[in-house]
């Protein structure tokens, strides 16, 4: 996400990109593949825990707006390691926000969080971004955190007119290529498809606001823009598809095998099942972001695949992914 963003802010809107955060932590990965740090400025490699190194790179940095995207945001690894996810999502957060009241100019903010941060009564009903925060597994308590600790931050130092607005943005499952994070449904299929095993889903019938990764890119540029001229010092904003475009698990792997020409690709349940929690039906309403923002999806979900299975097809062949997701950014912005 923070690699297309950073590619996207420079080649599409000329801006001046500098980059925070660890090295990554898989083999293959989008950073460096597509050479990423030849994008930015520079790169600064450092926890969002230290909140001396945070407090110094952005002094050295002195934005004109900051999209805090670091985390922990795999909810298995929330089981395993509940404290690390709790300080980084909810702490780090913290030392971004209290680095930028220590500017001497107002720097907006957009802070990533989840569309698991609300309270999941499992009721399907569609979130709206004024529904009550909660979260069952770690991951998802954390980012609630982060939502809370956010506003509470905005309301308590940037109240004041001239000082930084804050917005918390909350998509949905977001999909395309260069993920190659653990326990992600993309990453399990490209993997069975370029080795032709049969997929395993672990939660086949879960419903997810699937969308593509320039949706979201395109809507958290649109916010950055938003909040500059508004006087709110805090506001959150849901980004998700259109029920139209709903799709469970299956459905996903299903229309995924067939676009990547998988046909003797089989689905199979997990032999155990899994011990911790995942909430089985996630629906966020969008109508504030169309309504104030003039955002909306503009692939839909077989479109979405198709960039996804593209991408990662492209990169299987050896192409210059460079050119390819360029060329995948201009193409989306001329739709």
């Amino acid at each position: 996400m923070g690699g297309w963003l950073s590619i996207t802010l420079k080649t599409a809107f000329e801006a001046k990109v500098f980059g925070l955060g660890l090295n990554p932590i898989t083999s293959s990965n989008f950073f460096d593949i597509l050479n990423v740090d030849k994008f930015i400025e520079k790169n600064f490699i450092t926890d969002i825990l230290n909140e001396v190194d945070v407090e110094n790179v952005m002094q050295k940095v002195n934005p004109d707006i900051v999209f805090h995207l670091a985390a922990q945001p795999i909810v298995s690894t929330s089981y395993k390691n509940p404290i690390e996810t709790f300080n980084t999502n909810i702490v780090g957060t913290l030392n971004v926000l209290n680095s930028i009241k220590n500017l001497e100019k107002k720097v907006n903010c957009i802070i990533i969080t989840s569309d698991k941060c609300y309270k999941n009564l499992e009721n399907g009903l569609p979130f709206t971004e004024d529904d009550p925060m909660g979260g069952f597994d770690p991951y998802s308590a954390s980012k609630a955190g982060c939502e809370i600790a956010s506003e509470s931050f905005a309301h308590s130092f940037f109240r004041d007119p001239g000082k930084p607005n804050i917005a918390t943005a909350r998509a949905g499952n977001i999909v395309g290529g260069g993920d190659w994070s653990h326990d992600r449904v993309v990453t399990d299929l490209v993997h069975a498809l370029s080795n032709k095993k049969n997929i395993i889903l672990r939660n086949p019938m879960a419903v997810r606001p699937w969308q593509h990764v320039l949706d979201v890119v395109n809507g958290y540029i649109k916010l950055g823009q938003y909040i500059d001229s508004i006087s709110d010092s805090f506001s959150a904003f849901n980004f998700g598809p259109p029920k139209t475009h709903e799709l469970n698990v299956e459905e996903v792997a299903k229309s995924f095998i067939a676009e990547w020409g998988g046909i003797n690709t089989l689905i199979e349940k997990p032999k155990v099942k899994e011990k911790f929690y995942e909430s089985t039906i996630l629906r966020l309403n969008s109508s504030k972001a169309h309504m104030e923002l003039n955002w909306q999806t503009k692939l839909d979900q077989k479109e979405t695949i198709k960039w996804t299975v593209d991408w990662y097809k492209a990169y299987l062949s050896k192409k210059n992914m460079r050119d390819k997701t360029i060329q995948d950014i201009n193409k989306y912005f001329l739709i």
